[in-house]
């Protein structure tokens, strides 16, 4: 029995989790049917007061620079236990080491379509059993430096 090919499977399955096979060059593989798929951009914030020397009971005004970006991702679907991508988060999990994801939003450069890779340090790593050797899998991804995009051809 052929094994199926879960990439767009779904009507509008067009944003998808890939893990990379730690190669080099890197080749990164489908991870799973995403059933959600959370990616969260943050910016801290250091805010500052500007007073007026002129007027010393002037109100001070705020001043705000970014001081860190970051880039957090949860996910949860159906996976294949016996497959690289999820042998390598796993693994990634269990030593604390860092694992090359990217994120695909599968349309068209002109129409918002991109890839987003980064490095990140997996967080938390829930496993349940599921039908047909497949497992429900749900993970938090704990982005350790700014994304590198691609816009789509």
């Amino acid at each position: 029995m052929p094994t199926p090919n879960f990439v767009n499977a779904l009507p509008g399955q067009k944003f998808y989790t890939l893990v990379g096979d730690g190669g080099s060059p890197e080749t990164f593989n489908f991870f799973c049917i995403g059933t959600t798929l959370d990616s969260k951009h943050d910016s801290e914030i250091e805010d500052g007061a500007v007073l007026d020397c002129s007027d010393p009971t002037a109100m001070a005004q705020r001043v705000s620079a970014v001081k860190m970006l970051t880039w957090d991702i949860t996910c949860s679907g159906l996976a294949d236990p016996s497959k690289l991508p999820y042998q390598r988060l796993r693994t990634a999990y269990r030593s604390g080491a860092s694992i090359n994801i990217q994120l695909k939003h599968d349309l068209a450069g002109a129409s918002g379509g991109e890839t987003e890779q980064g490095a990140f340090l997996v967080k938390s790593w829930q496993e349940n059993k599921a039908d047909n050797g497949l497992v429900k899998v749900s993970f938090d991804l704990h982005g350790t430096g700014a994304p590198i995009v691609t816009p789509n051809a």
